[in-house]
């Protein structure tokens, strides 16, 4: 028979052909001029397609010789009723022509079939119209040879979709539910960044925990800003230490308050210090002072010395004062000298005693306590004062001793005033010295620190201060110096004894 006279084939003698007649009528069905329009390709039958017990199915030569208009042509149940072996054989640059709706009805084994070039040939709308299920049928050939725009036009359910098997064998709809509990995400890492960049922040927002976790440090690390920031809380609890530890600085700043509340301590920790450093100021405000009931410390507790010694200023003057007054002596030993003083009075005043022993005094510009600011200092606590060492005490530079507070001076212990030193001493106020009222300091300061002080200095004295100076104290002082101290030598209550 001619292409013209098949050509003039009706409906319902079509209809009675069986798969090996059709395959056989092959090139005069594809001519050009007389082959089957839509209607009669609509009239094959399905059992032509499969094929029966007595007859082969449509060959895979008739379907990829089918032109774009023909393919368009077949109705649903038409492709549906295709075997993976007849899809697989239809040209890649005419898969588009498939009418959406139609693709619907392939089975799980048919889309198993599809190679990376007959998905990627698919017009974005024919895989926007596979159902999830389909999708999950997917090989890992298929996941990981997608390409950008494929990956782009996946809905929300579709992500979630896209799995295999831990042995790499994509699982189809009819396999027991036995072999989907170890699914895991496959998109490859590609060239040069990666399948997972092509993805959107809202795309991403829409994973499962189970795909997160299975997501890889180099896929984590390859994101970018915008797709960080589209991870949801609850994604972020889903991930591991390591994966959050696969953050860069490049991503840090879209990170959200609301992301890092998520975290928990192990994974505050396990931030690279360059991420930290490039959190924004109102996150780091953001994170927890109180412990978590799963956690060991609470989020601040949890930085580490590294990760503290990268906080910029915005960063450290974020701070809030139960954030500061959490941190371990380690951390606040970590503090740079020129972090302590990017502190505010208010901050600075939330120092505790238990933590002010570990801020570092020495000769060189890098220690904390004696390079401190005099206005931060004048703002610790009597409390955190009265807590120094004596070292500590020894170690403040002149200037930040004629800074603190009356309050401040009275809080001093007597190792600590015994310590003083009379470069100190000699920049002491008549308040300051005037403030040294309680039992035990006047006695604690040194001869030589007592006969380094002016006749001012000793004037401003109170006599019942003078009244408690020892034997040693009183042969220190020069002529001067005593006759300075008359009003109060000669006080009727709290002069000078005949020792």
């Amino acid at each position: 028979l001619s292409a013209e006279q098949v050509g003039r084939f009706s409906v319902k003698q079509i209809a009675a052909l069986d798969g090996e007649q059709i395959s056989a009528l092959t090139e005069q069905i594809t001519d050009s001029t007389h082959g089957w329009d839509a209607t009669q390709m609509a009239a094959i039958s399905l059992s032509a397609i499969t094929g029966d017990s007595d007859t082969d199915a449509l060959s895979t030569d008739f379907v990829a010789a089918l032109s774009e208009a023909q393919l368009t042509a077949l109705t649903d149940k038409q492709v549906k009723a295709m075997d993976s072996t007849q899809l697989a054989a239809i040209d890649v640059a005419k898969l588009d022509a498939i009418d959406a709706k139609d693709l619907l009805g392939l089975s799980g084994a048919e889309v198993n079939a599809l190679t990376a070039d007959q998905f990627n040939a698919l017009s974005t709308n024919q895989v926007k119209a596979l159902s999830a299920a389909q999708i999950s049928n997917l090989s890992r050939d298929v996941i990981e040879g997608m390409d950008e725009d494929h990956i782009q036009a996946l809905t929300a359910a579709q992500v979630k979709a896209l799995t295999v098997n831990a042995s790499d064998v994509q699982t189809v709809s009819a396999s027991p539910k036995a072999a989907r509990t170890t699914r895991q995400v496959v998109m490859g890492t590609g060239d040069p960044d990666g399948q997972m960049t092509w993805f959107s922040a809202e795309q991403l927002g829409q994973f499962t925990d189970t795909q997160v976790k299975a997501l890889s440090a180099s896929q984590m690390g390859a994101l970018s800003a915008e797709q960080v920031g589209g991870f949801t809380a609850g994604q972020i609890t889903a991930m591991t230490a390591a994966q959050v530890g696969a953050f860069t600085a490049t991503q840090a700043p879209s990170l959200t308050a609301e992301q890092l509340g998520a975290m928990s301590d192990a994974k505050i920790a396990a931030l690279k210090k360059e991420v930290v450093g490039a959190l924004s100021a109102d996150v780091i405000a953001s994170l927890s002072a109180t412990k978590a009931d799963a956690d060991k410390v609470s989020q601040i507790e949890a930085l580490t010395a590294d990760q503290i010694g990268e906080l910029g200023e915005d960063q450290v003057a974020a701070l809030t004062g139960a954030q500061v007054a959490k941190l371990t002596n380690k951390q606040l030993a970590a503090f740079l000298v020129e972090q302590l003083n990017w502190m505010s009075t208010d901050q600075v005043g939330q120092i505790s005693a238990r933590q002010v022993v570990a801020l570092t005094v020495g000769s060189s510009d890098t220690s904390q306590l004696d390079n401190l600011n005099g206005d931060l200092l004048a703002a610790l606590s009597t409390e955190a004062v009265g807590a120094m060492t004596a070292a500590q005490f020894k170690a403040l530079k002149p200037a930040q001793v004629a800074q603190l507070t009356t309050a401040q001076i009275g809080a001093l212990n007597a190792k600590q005033l015994a310590a003083m030193e009379t470069t100190q001493a000699d920049e002491l106020s008549g308040d300051q010295l005037a403030a040294l009222s309680e039992t035990g300091q006047i006695e604690a300061l040194t001869p030589t620190v007592l006969a380094s002080l002016t006749t001012e200095q000793l004037a401003s004295m109170s006599a019942e201060q003078v009244g408690r100076f020892s034997a040693k104290q009183i042969a220190a002082l020069d002529g001067d110096q005593v006759s300075a101290l008359t009003e109060q030598v000669t006080d009727a209550d709290n002069g000078w004894d005949a020792t």
